[in-house]
């Protein structure tokens, strides 16, 4: 980075109003600016890669900021060592006062062990996560987080990838108990690219979450939302006529105890288009 650029960045992320930051596409962006942010509330980071050789400058001068919600994309680089610290530097960031996460998770195995020990060391504080899945779920283990009150999880499916449009959610909310007691909200959008190649067993894994989220193991459940959305064009509609016409009937036959609990969990199934 040229000195001049160092310089103005350094201004501005010394101001006191700066509470809000995403830094994107960005190779050897220097750590000691993240450090020396006072008031940071959000932090976005997606295909970064850090560059350490100038943390020393500030390491012992260190202000540790509480961030109040951060998003990681699974691109990221040196998450472990932003935001957990390593043996020469401290952490950039103090995590264990973040309240909202939201991980884009499904490539690298080394980020997603990054971000499990992210979840372990913010797990006392973190009552929101937004978890964006695009392959098999993933080794992240969320069910850590015992805080938990709000989940959303947006499933991008592609009929090539695999038998289930969820990505094995299921079988990490059915882990232990009580996994989650705190949780009181569950919104879930699955995003089918097209119809090509559809199969009426991307969706075997619904009828599991449907007895799931009606039994004890989710106390404090007070809604689910469940959100399909097709992209597909006319050709779609003439070649697929009668799975368009089935899918309309789709919370009938996958979600018959959620549909007829009452008064809780309230629950909102729609089919959209775009």
């Amino acid at each position: 980075m040229p000195p001049d650029y160092f310089s103005i960045l350094s201004s501005i992320f010394r101001l006191p109003s700066l509470s809000i930051l995403r830094v994107t596409m960005f190779q050897k962006f220097p750590i000691s600016l993240l450090a020396s942010i006072h008031h940071l509330r959000i932090l976005d980071i997606c295909h970064v890669q850090f560059n350490h050789e100038d943390y020393h400058i500030t390491s012992t001068t260190i202000h540790y900021p509480r961030s109040h919600l951060l998003e990681l994309h699974a691109e990221s680089c040196d998450l472990k060592s932003l935001l957990i610290g390593t043996r020469k530097f401290p952490p950039a960031f103090d995590i264990t006062n973040l309240k909202s996460l939201y991980v884009t998770a499904g490539y690298e195995s080394r980020d997603m062990q990054a971000i499990n020990t992210i979840f372990e060391v913010a797990c006392a504080s973190v009552t929101h996560l937004t978890l964006t899945l695009y392959q098999s779920f993933p080794e992240v283990n969320i069910n850590v987080l015992h805080k938990l009150q709000t989940l959303c999880v947006l499933s991008e499916y592609f009929f090539s990838d695999s038998d289930d449009c969820l990505h094995g959610l299921t079988g990490h909310l059915a882990a232990g108990s009580t996994p989650f007691p705190n949780l009181n909200s569950i919104s879930i959008d699955v995003c089918l690219d097209s119809l090509d190649g559809f199969s009426d067993s991307c969706f075997d894994s619904w009828p599991v979450l449907d007895r799931l989220l009606v039994t004890g193991q989710f106390p404090a459940l007070q809604n689910v939302s469940l959100q399909l959305k097709i992209s597909y064009n006319m050709m779609d509609a003439n070649l697929y006529p009668e799975v368009l016409s089935n899918i309309q009937a789709l919370q009938v036959v996958y979600f018959p105890l959620l549909s007829a609990t009452k008064p809780k969990p309230k629950f909102h199934f729609a089919v959209e288009y775009c």
